[in-house]
C-alpha cells in the first residue's frame, strides 16, 4: 500500500491551525520526543508535519482511541477463532472465495427476511449460473448499529472465473435498490472473521453449495 507523502507547514502556520502557542507546542515535543523525530529542520527553520494538528483536537483523539480498540477487539477475536480450529470461520477461512461483499438492503428488513433475500439470492445465482460454474456462499445477517433493519455480509466462490464480472452485474442488478459493496476476496483481511465476529449463533447464516462439497 502507497504512503501518503508527509505535508509540512512552519511554526507559525502550524500554531495557527492547531489554535495553540509556540510554548505549548514546544513544551508538547519536549514529551513527546518520538514525535519531535518527525518534524524537520531546514537550517534555522523548523517545519512541522501538518497530521500533528490532531494531537491537539480532542475529538481527533478520541476518534483514534476508539478506532485501536475496534482494532484491539478484532485481532483478539481473530487469534481466538484460530487457536479454535474446530469453529466454523477457521474451517471456511481455509476454502477459495471470489468475492466479499455487503448488502445494505433499502428498506429495515427484519433477520428472517434479509435470510430469505440471501437464500433467494444463491437459488437465482444457482439457476443462471449453476450450470456452467460450481457456486458457494457463505452469508450472516447482522442488525445495524445506528438505525433499525439488518444487513447481509458475504463471501461467494465461482469457480470459473470467466463468469466473475457477469455474477458482479447479476448481484448489483438484482439488489439495485439496494447498497452493495462487493470486492475480490483477500484472505489476508481475515473477511470471514469479521464477518463471524458476533458469533454464529441463531438460524440467519448459512453456507450454500450446488455441489457435493462435504459440510461440517
Amino acid at each position: 500500500m502507497r504512503k501518503t507523502k508527509q505535508q509540512y507547514e512552519s511554526i507559525k502556520d502550524f500554531t495557527r491551525r492547531a489554535n495553540i502557542s509556540r510554548t505549548t507546542l514546544h513544551r508538547f515535543y519536549v514529551k513527546n520526543p518520538d514525535l519531535k523525530s518527525e518534524t524537520v529542520k531546514k537550517k534555522i527553520t523548523r517545519k512541522i508535519p501538518i497530521d500533528h494538528a490532531k494531537y491537539f483536537n480532542k475529538e481527533e483523539l478520541i476518534d483514534e482511541v476508539r478506532l485501536l480498540e475496534d482494532k484491539i477487539d478484532s485481532m483478539r477475536n481473530l487469534i481466538d477463532m484460530v487457536h479454535d480450529k474446530a469453529k466454523y470461520p477457521t474451517w471456511l477461512w481455509g476454502m477459495e472465495w471470489s468475492f466479499f461483499g455487503t448488502i445494505s438492503h433499502e428498506y429495515d428488513l427484519s433477520k428472517n427476511s434479509c435470510y430469505k433475500q440471501m437464500i433467494k439470492l444463491f437459488d437465482e445465482l444457482h439457476e443462471r449460473f449453476g450450470h456452467q460454474t460450481d457456486i458457494r456462499l457463505f452469508f450472516t445477517t447482522e442488525p445495524y448499529g445506528d438505525r433499525g433493519g439488518n444487513h447481509n455480509h458475504f463471501v461467494l466462490y465461482v469457480v470459473d472465473d470467466r463468469l466473475h464480472q457477469e455474477v458482479i452485474e447479476f448481484i448489483n442488478e438484482r439488489f439495485s435498490r439496494s447498497r452493495v459493496e462487493l470486492q475480490p476476496y483477500d484472505k489476508y483481511e481475515a473477511g470471514l472473521f469479521y464477518i463471524s465476529k458476533e458469533g454464529l449463533q441463531g438460524d440467519h447464516w448459512d453456507i450454500l453449495f450446488n455441489t457435493d462439497e462435504k459440510q461440517l
